[in-house]
């Protein structure tokens, strides 16, 4: 078959696939010869794709592809044709695409994902593929994302990929639990041991071993390997006491405790205490974890695991020793109850009860005999029997004669030297000194040999060991026999000199535990737990407790004492002075209190001798708990349920009535019936049941009002405890200075830190830079320039320092207070803490009571049924019941003693199911708890899970709506049932899921809005986008793009345009700058595979932008730069440059970037010799450009002309407009005389890199001497049209730019200017001939050096001449899954909202990379016109042309009247420009007020952002950066503890909720903790959004699980009173008693409901429109029809159960006819006990069926709209339990209810049976034909919704 009809016939089929056979054909036709039959299929296919028909180009592209894959010849050809394929595949080029019309989209679909495929397998080889795809994503805007997602799920390398990470990450997970479980052995084993080994020891003290007592007495039996202690304890085995041995073995184990082992079962009770409570459970749950883990990841784990076994059978054995011993074990059973989860408690030891007996008021040491028991003496370690009572009467013992006679030799010699010395230091000291009293080791001293046996007897003992053979110890014993163990005495010494003065009580420490206990610890001075020993009242709160400063004074702020004149001064302080000293040095920490105290006195003195600059941390904390503990306002939020409301007060008074009207005629009736009637008593305790449930009610209601109104206090009381346990740990900030970042350089302790702006306090001291606001009030550092302040918000700018700069005091200055790191800004001093006005306007904004979407759906019917539905059914029973009672009663029977049981009780039983609706606000509660914590699980779970969202297999990728990513993660009930109990029990301020309805704001979300970009939904670091550098050929420059590939493990950077390498030339000194001046091979290589910070002096010198920040050694990389070529340099100086007063400056003002003009200059040596120095420069375009007077373009330097000034110059105002950042790069060679350089650092290498900081202006002529800041601003100079000029300039530079055009330079940056600047040079005033000059070319000889004064001046000359070499954009980049988590809310009826500071163009830029809608009418401006400081605005501020195609407001005062009277555009779309924090919470007020439900995202670490988060209905913070408690600055301890904590597991608020717990807490991490204390969730930094999303979805599945259990609930409710009412209308007593409505509305329904909480989750769910807070059930009406239809089975068939059944059941009733006749007009008061029987079953089987036929219903309400036969009822596996339980639980109650009954239950019929379970097959079709109506109405409503969200009135209409 020829080529041609084989592609003939394989790409007209109209298949969606290709034939096989054909496929395969055509591909052994190509192999037969590459060369010929290749070019010939690739014409043929593209033949064919020419073909006008879709469903052709279709199979063409699929062949094509085939062929593309497998031949580089066919791939050559295909590029060579790119163009006409892509008119071909995607209609480039206007080029309509052929019919038939639904299959272009697939033609569409199928290209994107080939051309995605192909750019990313073969885009590195081949770049004409990368242009042709950045020409269909850039300009024909061919959306490749789901392009992107299905290549990612259908590459196998990603795939692997993908297998290989959750395989690492198990492996990982597991390793991580084996060490974490083998450190904690590790720790424990010790304890373990002794513990163990104790007890062995005191089983065989209490049991000797046989062996012993019969032992040879000429064996040895001394085993033990410390020969030491067997001759310490053979020296103590002196035979002073007599040991009789019983050996009689049939009483070794009738042991009991006595005087004599007491202390051996003490010990044995305490080590079994910690056994059975600590090791043994412990032990069990080391078993369990490493039994799951897998034996490949580390081969000890087996013996790790046999060892725990091992020692938990050991530990498991002792229990039964010591029943047979007779240990009482009831202990631990006590001890069980009490255990306490706080592990530090468990280290105290017990203080003896008897401790506080022993006290003497007189304070005098009490005698022996005068204590109420011998006193328990604490054993030697080595002289057991040292401290007996007996033993000073021993005449053995030698000490008492020793001691006798060295106490009259230290008196005599006190007195003769006394009389010798007189009142001498010597001797004053002589005074104080200790006493030591005779002991072993004076006795021993000295002696060379000691004698260990002197009785001449051969001592034995199983205990105290043996005697050796030699008589002489050795000499490591003898030695330890010359060593004293001190103990406290609690006596001290005497005013008289005497050994014993008064007696001193030890404290207890008494600081509270986590448990509720108080520390019992008795320590002299201060507990090792909780520092300083100080009185504290019940509570453990410390009296009168302060913070001092840490800092110790210099140690040359005194002069030094001599050594005798200190002991002088020494020896005249009392003990209780030393006392005050240490109280005041280490203070406790102050608690919670509400009352403002005094400042101690001693407080006063440590700040008056605190260091002149700076505060420390200890005092830092102190100021901000004394802020939160005493001077903040309560912060109470508003209970959402409303006492007032009318329904509830018709509620309780309705249930109320009915209480009284049960208890009347209970009363009533068991005065009257004759004979007793049951039902009088039933009656009573039904209405006192009532009563209870009222009050029950009523308690919880208030409970949980409590709860919820001091959730936000208490969310700051746990902040403030974290701040309490903060130990002062700063970390470094790893990312470049972001406007989502509020931190400050202050001084604490010495160092200057970056502190957030909640954490700055009164007194700190902070250098701001240039163009940083004010946190608060701060006051230039100057006592002579005080008045001089600037506000919260205000910024530091250079006209505002111009008048301070004159200032002789320049005590603001860095540089002047010996901190020359931070030279450039400027001191001041915070007059005020700015979290005093956090909190205070925290308390101010968040007192809204908004009720969420449910609530106002439950409102809406609970006033309908208590204020229309509950009085007109109590008017038809009261009317009713008076009629029958007046027309039967009295007028045919006379009987007008019923009137109370015919009128009052059956209206009772009519409204007693209304009355028992008084306990569903408990129910209500209960599930809201129950929502809540499956909510906060869930979202703890995503965090923690490290595995990646991942679409699901049967999702059509091309499918415009196909529902987000998930992950499959499962969640325990376990833990949701615990969070449940946690959050009934306490106050949530975890994460605020009362006052903030969280799942039920989270199920009705409709907007999203993200009020932050860096670091919350764009990354942290901006990416350089393109590289600019001079063309050489054509004049021109060059713009190659940048773009970033996944190589492996690392992040490459590459150029992509292709044919990059022939400017090379240009490229190599741009990337030498980037590699070096970055100063990333400082720390050893080219770090390409994570974004990071520079590390060079930039940020420490003032405020700069992120792009000067961000290292870019990766562009050094990407041009072929590598490690070994920058090693060939070392960098001799760092120059930081900064002009605030440059014309630079003022342009960066006007475009709203605050900060001064920099850049960055290092001088770099090369090898070859000292002689040649290259200094690199980046930084500020227009500075930099004004420094240069030439540049490079590859091939020579030619000089810098205006007009290629204009054309770069140009560039960068359009990188300004465009959102984007650009660095400019320069060089200088320099070529010195070194002789003549008189500063370190540029000849030796151990002085080299040093950083300095120059201030230049252009101003300032070189040849003047080089002057001073002061001096530079005092003559200040502009251009005649410098400001028109640069306006003019930012206008049209984009414009001007586009077209290729130059655009008019600055009169700074003209030619003639920096020529002027060059030839006013100092070494230029007199030039001389280059004939006589003798310098050999240099450009600095040594005279030339040493004119200049300092090495600033020489610098700032120096920074000029340099050569241009080009420019660098950056920009910052979405995070990863950002834009398609945009594109899927849409999906889901949600809308993003993306509220921006900056202009209406730049923010433009930004939501173009988000995926936002930019064309026009899609931004609206939020500044006002008169309040606007842009340059740039005309008329109403909307530049483009498109932007006034309609009627867009200005401002957001605006907004309003814009939607009373134009349109609602302003709420519909997704881009707000020039917003303020104030606009933005006002915007977001405008959308409640407008039915929407707003959550806002934003960053954690912005102080602004709190206020805005107090105003959305659920706010959520994110970590702008990550590494929160990354520690830079701690110790190595510090750092060891936080990877010992990562290792372990051990995150940072993972369980998404602001908390510390359990982690290094930082700055960080509390600033972040304060700005988020309305955020109900947190959001760490490399969280995925899609976790919201996800949480979203469980949301919408419990709200909507909530409507259909609250269905039930108020259909049954209905439906019983409907029943009680038409047996009244019958003359029946109620069909149902008082306790089977009880029965069914407290027990049945709501396990039903609750039981409808767990159906299984709908697919669909995300892709319905969510309802608005607005018109609530606006057609209540149909519902009504709906549940009168559904729930008219159950009434009628249970009326008719009850008929019937009480017919058969009544003797005298002939038939059904009679009933009413017979039993209506009976005196119900002269009932038999027969007829109440038999009333009792007709009613008990009415019961029965009910419940039955409820439970068939709720089997119905699994989903709104769909039936049964779509989802069938047993995949609820909680709902068939549930069923089965109500079932059984009611067939129970009714046979205890029958059980003594004398009804007759087998004279019931045949058919009441079948009419009480045969009801499902009329009921189950009326359910489905409700939902089917409903299904239509449901439909038409989201389709009317989605229209709606998706249009944007006046779009493209014109004015």
């Amino acid at each position: 078959m020829s080529l041609d009809a084989l592609v003939t016939e394989l790409t007209e089929t109209g298949l969606d696939s290709l034939n096989t056979d054909k496929l395969q054909e055509l591909k052994r036709i190509c192999k037969k010869n590459d060369g010929i039959h290749i070019v010939g299929a690739f014409k043929v296919l593209l033949n064919a794709l020419s073909k006008e028909h879709a469903q052709i180009r279709i199979s063409s592209l699929q062949a094509l592809n085939e062929l593309f894959r497998r031949s580089h010849r066919f791939r050559l050809l295909v590029i060579a044709e790119l163009p006409q394929i892509l008119a071909l595949v995607f209609g480039a080029y206007q080029r309509p695409l052929p019919r038939p019309q639904e299959y272009t989209a697939k033609l569409k679909m199928l290209a994107a994902e080939s051309m995605y495929a192909w750019v990313e397998r073969y885009g590195a080889a081949y770049q004409r593929l990368v242009v042709g795809f950045r020409f269909l994503r850039y300009v024909e805007r061919v959306d490749f994302r789901a392009a992107a997602r299905a290549f990612k799920r259908n590459d196998p390398v990603q795939i692997e990929r993908l297998r290989a990470i959750n395989i690492e990450n198990r492996n990982e997970y597991m390793l991580r639990s084996l060490l974490a479980i083998r450190a904690d052995f590790l720790a424990m084993l010790p304890g373990i041991e002794e513990a163990l080994w104790m007890l062995d020891g005191c089983f065989a003290i209490l049991i000797p071993d046989i062996a012993d007592l019969f032992a040879d007495p000429g064996h040895s039996y001394a085993e033990d390997n410390d020969a030491d202690i067997d001759e310490i304890m053979a020296v103590m085995a002196v035979n002073r006491h007599a040991v009789d041995i019983d050996v009689n073995p049939g009483r070794i184990l009738e042991t009991e405790e006595d005087n004599g082992n007491a202390a051996v079962y003490d010990v044995i009770r305490d080590y079994l205490r910690l056994c059975v409570t600590k090791y043994e459970p412990q032990l069990r749950v080391w078993t369990e974890r490493l039994t799951r883990l897998d034996s490949i990841i580390d081969p000890e784990l087996s013996t790790l695991l046999e060892s725990v076994r091992r020692l938990s059978s050991r530990v498991v054995d002792v229990v039964p020793k010591c029943a047979d011993l007779g240990v009482d074990l009831s202990f631990l059973q006590k001890d069980s109850g009490g255990l306490c989860d706080d592990k530090s408690e468990d280290e105290f030891e017990d203080v003896p009860a008897d401790f506080h007996k022993t006290r003497n008021t007189s304070g005098k040491r009490p005698a022996l005999s005068e204590s109420s028991g011998a006193p328990r003496h604490k054993r030697h370690t080595v002289f057991s029997l040292l401290g007996e009572p007996g033993l000073e009467s021993d005449p053995t013992y030698i000490r008492p004669e020793l001691l006798r006679n060295l106490q009259s030799q230290t008196t005599s010699q006190a007195d003769a030297s006394d009389t010798t010395l007189g009142n001498s230091v010597e001797d004053r000291l002589r005074q104080t000194a200790p006493v030591v009293e005779y002991g072993p080791d004076l006795m021993y001293w000295g002696q060379d040999t000691v004698d260990a046996n002197t009785s001449g007897l051969e001592i034995r003992h199983r205990f105290l060991g043996s005697a050796r053979e030699e008589a002489t110890l050795s000499g490591k014993a003898a030695d330890s026999l010359r060593k004293r163990a001190v103990y406290y005495s609690d006596a001290v010494a005497g005013a008289n000199g005497t050994e014993f003065g008064e007696r001193r009580e030890i404290k207890a420490c008494r600081a509270p535990l986590k448990g509720g206990r108080l520390c019992p610890r008795r320590d002299l001075l201060k507990c090792p737990l909780h520092g300083p020993i100080v009185d504290r009242d019940e509570a453990g709160r410390p009296q009168g407790g302060f913070i001092a400063e840490d800092n110790p004074p210099p140690a040359d702020s005194a002069p030094r004492q001599s050594t005798v004149a200190t002991a002088e001064a020494v020896s005249e302080v009392e003990w209780r002075d030393w006392e005050a000293l240490v109280n005041q040095k280490n203070p406790p920490l102050p608690q919670q209190k509400r009352a403002k105290k005094k400042e101690p006195a001693a407080v006063k003195s440590a700040l008056s001798q605190a260091p002149s600059l700076g505060i420390s941390t200890a005092l830092a904390k102190h100021k901000l708990l004394e802020l939160i503990d005493t001077d903040h306002a309560l912060i109470v939020v508003p209970f959402h349920l409303d006492w007032r409301a009318s329904s509830l007060r018709v509620l309780l008074g309705a249930s109320s009535t009915v209480a009284l009207l049960l208890a009347v005629n209970g009363a009533y009736v068991l005065a009257k019936g004759q004979p007793l009637q049951s039902r009088g008593i039933a009656s009573i305790v039904e209405a006192g049941f009532i009563l209870l449930s009222m009050l029950g009610a009523a308690w919880v209601l208030a409970r949980e009002s409590r709860l919820e109104a001091h959730e936000l206090d208490k969310r700051l009381g746990a902040v403030a405890g974290e701040i309490r346990e903060w130990t002062g740990t700063y970390a470094d900030l790893r990312t470049p200075q972001l406007p989502t970042v509020t931190t400050y350089m202050a001084l604490r302790d010495g160092v200057w830190r970056d502190v957030p702006t909640l954490l700055l306090v009164k007194d700190d001291v902070i250098a701001l830079g240039y163009g940083e606001a004010a946190p608060c009030e701060v006051a230039l550092r100057t006592s002579e320039l005080s008045e001089l302040v600037l506000t919260r918000g205000q910024a530091l700018t250079p006209e505002s320092m111009r008048s301070w700069l004159g200032q002789e005091c320049r005590l603001w200055d860095p540089q002047t207070t010996g901190h020359h790191a931070m030279a450039g800004r400027v001191l001041f001093l915070v007059l005020d803490t700015p979290l005093k006005s956090h909190l205070q306007q925290i308390a101010r904004h968040h007192q809204r009571t908004d009720k969420s979407v449910l609530q106002n759906q439950i409102c809406v019917v609970v006033r309908l049924v208590m204020l229309r539905i509950l009085p007109a059914v109590a008017l038809v029973a009261v009317v009713a019941n008076a009629v029958i009672y007046g027309v039967v009663d009295v007028g045919q029977r006379s009987q007008r003693h019923m009137a109370v049981e015919a009128v009052v009780g059956k209206t009772a039983y009519v409204l007693f199911p209304f009355a028992c609706t008084a306990l569903w606000p408990v129910y209500w509660i209960a599930v809201r708890i129950f929502t809540n914590a499956c909510e906060v699980v869930l979202f703890d779970t995503l965090q923690r899970s490290k595995t990646e969202y991942e679409d699901m297999e049967d999702i059509d990728e091309f499918d415009v709506e196909a529902l987000p990513p998930t992950k499959d993660i499962t969640v325990g009930i376990g833990a949701i049932l615990e969070r449940m109990r946690w959050l009934w029990m306490n106050c949530d301020y975890r994460n605020l899921s009362r006052s903030s309805n969280l799942s039920e704001t989270l199920g009705n979300i409709t907007v999203i809005c993200s009020i932050d970009k860096e670091g919350t939904i764009a990354e942290p670091f901006c990416t350089p986008e393109q590289i600019v550098v001079p063309d050489a050929d054509e004049e021109d420059y060059a713009i190659l793009d940048l773009a970033e590939q996944q190589t492996g493990a690392d992040l490459r950077t590459f150029i992509i345009d292709e044919g990059w390498e022939k400017y090379l030339p240009s490229l190599r000194p741009l990337g030498l700058n980037c590699g070096l001046n970055t100063l990333a091979h400082r720390v050893g290589r080219l770090r390409i595979d994570t974004t990071h910070k520079r590390h060079n002096c930039m940020r420490q010198r003032g405020k700069i932008l992120s792009s000067q920040d961000t290292c870019l050694c990766k562009i050094s990389r990407a041009i072929g730069f590598t490690n070994d070529d920058l090693s060939r340099f070392r960098m001799l100086k760092e120059v930081d440059v900064f002009a605030p007063f440059h014309k630079a400056t003022e342009l960066l003002n006007r475009k709203d970037i605050c900060c001064a003009a920099s850049f960055t200059s290092a001088v770099f040596q090369a090898e070859d010799g000292p002689g040649r120095l290259q200094m690199l420069t980046d930084g500020n375009v227009e500075l930099v450009l004004g420094m240069c007077l030439d540049y490079f373009d590859g091939s020579g330097i030619r000089p810098l002309s205006d007009r290629t000034m204009a054309m770069y110059y140009g560039l960068y105002l359009n990188a300004l407009q465009q959102d984007l950042q650009c660095l400019a790069f320069a060089y200088r060679p320099l070529s010195l005389d070194t002789r003549g350089l008189k500063w370190p650092g540029w000849g030796s290498a151990e002085q080299s890199g040093q950083s300095l900081y120059v201030d230049i202006a252009p101003e300032s002529p070189v040849d003047e001497p080089p002057r001073q800041f002061v001096a530079v601003v005092q003559k200040p100079s502009e251009p005649a049209e410098g400001k028109d000029a640069g306006r003019s300039d930012a206008d049209e530079g984009d414009a001007l730019a586009d077209q290729g055009s130059v655009v008019d330079l600055p009169e700074h940056l003209t030619e003639a200017a920096r020529l002027g600047l060059l030839r006013s040079k100092r070494k230029f005033s007199q030039p001389a001939a280059v004939s006589d000059r003798d310098d050999g070319g240099l450009d600095y000889t040594s005279s030339d050096l040493r004119q200049f004064a300092t090495e600033q001046a020489f610098l700032r000359d120096a920074v000029t001449e340099q050569i241009f070499l080009g420019l660098v954009t950056f920009a910052y980049d979405p995070k990863v899954d950002v834009c398609d988590f945009v594109e899927d809310l849409s999906i889901a009826g949600i809308r993003f909202v993306y509220f921006s500071k900056a202009k209406g163009r730049q923010s433009k830029s930004f939501a173009e990379r988000l995926g936002l809608e930019t064309d026009w009418n899609t931004c609206i401006l939020l500044s006002s016109v008169a309040d606007s400081s842009y340059d740039d605005i005309v008329d109403d501020g909307y530049v483009e042309d498109h932007d006034i195609k309609a009627q867009l407001p200005r401002g957001i005062e605006s907004i309003r009247s814009h939607l009373k009277e134009v349109d609602d555009i302003p709420l519909q779309i997704s881009l707000f420009a020039e917003c303020t924090p104030d606009s933005t919470r006002e915007m977001i007020n405008i959308f409640q007020e407008n039915g929407d439900i707003v959550c806002c995202i934003g960053s954690a670490l912005k102080d602004a952002n709190t206020l805005t988060f107090a105003a959305a209905d659920l706010a959520v913070g994110i970590e702008p950066i990550p590494h929160f408690n990354w520690i830079a600055h701690g110790s190595t301890q510090m750092a060891e503890a936080t990877r010992s904590a990562a290792l372990s597991g051990h995150d940072v608020a993972n369980d998404g909720s602001i908390s510390t717990s359990g982690a290094l807490v930082t700055q960080y991490a509390l600033g972040a903790a304060l700005t988020c204390i309305p955020c109900p969730l947190f959001l760490q930094h490399d969280t995925s959004l899609y976790t919201l999303m996800q949480v979203i979805s469980e949301a919408r599945r419990l709200v909507g699980c909530i409507q259909q259990s609250a269905a039930l609930l108020v259909a049954s409710c209905l439906a019983l009173v409907l029943i009680n009412l038409v047996s009244a209308l019958c003359l029946l007593p109620p069909a149902l008693t008082g306790f089977m409505l009880l029965w069914v509305l407290w027990i049945v329904v709501p396990l039903l409901g609750t039981a409808l909480l767990f159906v299984p989750h709908d697919e669909n769910i995300m892709s319905t429109m969510p309802l608005k807070n607005q018109d609530h059930v606006s057609d209540m009406s149909r519902f009504a029809v709906y549940a009168l239809i559904r729930m008219l089975p159950p009434i009628v068939l249970t009326i008719l159960v009850y008929v019937t059944a009480l017919e058969k059941l009544l003797a005298d009733v002939a038939h059904l006819g009679r009933l009413a006749s017979v039993f209506g007009r009976a005196d119900w008061l002269a009932l038999d006990s027969e007829q109440q029987w038999a009333l009792l079953a007709a009613q008990t089987f009415a019961m029965v069926a009910f419940v039955f036929h409820v439970v068939c219903v709720s089997s119905t309400l699994m989903y709104r709209t769909r039936s049964c036969l779509e989802f069938v009822p047993f995949r609820n596996i909680a709902w068939i339990v549930a069923s089965a339980l109500c079932l059984l639980l009611t067939f129970a109650f009714a046979a205890l209810l029958l059980a003594f009954g004398e009804a007759r239950i087998g004279r019931v019929a045949w058919y009441t049976y079948l009419i009480a379970f045969a009801g499902p097959l009329a009921l189950l079709p009326l359910q489905d034909m409700c939902k089917l109506h409903d299904k239509k109405c449901w439909t038409r409503l989201q389709k009317l919704a989605k229209l709606e969200f998706k249009t944007k009135l006046g779009q493209h209409s014109p004015l």
